[in-house]
């Protein structure tokens, strides 16, 4: 029973380290993050989205879930990133959760953007 429990924490906090820095798929973005030193007040995740779409974008917005071991969400938190991201730019975020006990690993995605113009549309 106990060697049972030490296993399962065991393969939990491996599983837990594989998932820290992998963000959902979300075209046409990528994101890549990493965790800060945490402040008293908060869970700090610092990153970057590129902007994959064939246009500008605008008014980028980044929603992001805090999950324990067991794969519960146990925070969210959501952040402003650019209010103009090029087609092929890349800009960096941060990103802050109120302190959640057993927060381990972090799911990231665009939440929100719009296209800054109409295909084959220059933009100013």
């Amino acid at each position: 029973m106990v060697q049972q429990r030490v296993l399962s924490l065991v393969l939990a906090t491996l599983l837990g380290l594989v998932c820290v820095g992998l963000a959902a798929a979300q075209e046409p973005f990528r994101i890549a993050f990493h965790r800060e030193p945490d402040e008293p007040s908060s869970i700090v995740l610092a990153g970057a989205v590129v902007n994959d779409a064939p246009r500008d974008v605008v008014d980028v917005w980044v929603s992001a879930e805090a999950e324990d071991a067991s794969s519960r969400v146990v925070a969210r938190s959501m952040a402003y990133v650019s209010s103009f991201l090029p087609e092929g730019g890349t800009t960096t975020f941060t990103i802050k959760f109120l302190p959640a006990e057993g927060a381990c690993s972090f799911r990231l995605a665009v939440s929100s953007f719009r296209y800054a113009s109409a295909p084959g549309v220059e933009s100013p």
